[in-house]
């Protein structure tokens, strides 16, 4: 009840980079009249979201039309330059090319959104092992595409994600961080 107004969600631990939040900012601010829910959501190419210390998952999209169509949630790793993919819906095993859009939970809704989740959390209530299953925006995105509820626009972006996955990579984030700093691209206090 507090949100009137076209927002974005994103992971609270991810480094998201600053075109994409230009990206999906740009695609807020386009005004949509049609019957369907507008609903966006960033691509990244997948190689600007790997680490060099082992998987990570992402969500691989499906996408025809600029539009998602559908998302694979898989295990992702690159080996000798192939990156190699495990579904964690089927257990599936294929390869991408570095440029195949995957995303990271950037996402931009409405607030019609809510509704929708509220009726579909009651399903998923009635049907799932609560003890282990998770309600994911995701699956409930890929379900409204599914339901002609939504349309979802994967807007492409040159952003690197970066993240703390393993220990091991903590390093580099804060290298990474540091440079754009030193680059400009961010001021060195962020909030003053």
């Amino acid at each position: 009840n507090v949100i009137n107004e076209p927002f974005v969600i994103i992971n609270s631990d991810d480094f998201y980079g600053r075109d994409a939040y230009l990206r999906i900012s740009e695609f807020l601010d386009q005004k949509n009249n049609t019957s369907k829910e507008q609903f966006g959501l960033v691509g990244y190419n997948v190689v600007n979201t790997l680490t060099s210390n082992g998987s990570v998952k992402r969500g691989v999209c499906i996408i025809e039309d600029n539009k998602l169509i559908g998302l694979n949630e898989s295990k992702i790793e690159e080996k000798n330059g192939v990156i190699e993919c495990v579904s964690l819906i089927d257990d599936e095993e294929f390869t991408i090319e570095k440029d195949t859009k995957v995303s990271m939970n950037m996402m931009a809704f409405n607030p019609n959104i809510f509704n929708y989740l509220e009726s579909k959390f009651k399903v998923f209530l009635e049907n799932s092992d609560l003890e282990k299953d998770e309600y994911l925006i995701p699956d409930v995105l890929s379900t409204g595409i599914k339901e002609n509820y939504c349309d979802v626009t994967v807007i492409p972006t040159t952003s690197k994600w970066v993240g703390v996955t393993y220990k091991e990579d903590k390093d580099s984030v804060v290298d990474y961080i540091n440079n754009l700093i030193k680059e400009g691209e961010y001021p060195n206090k962020l909030w003053d």
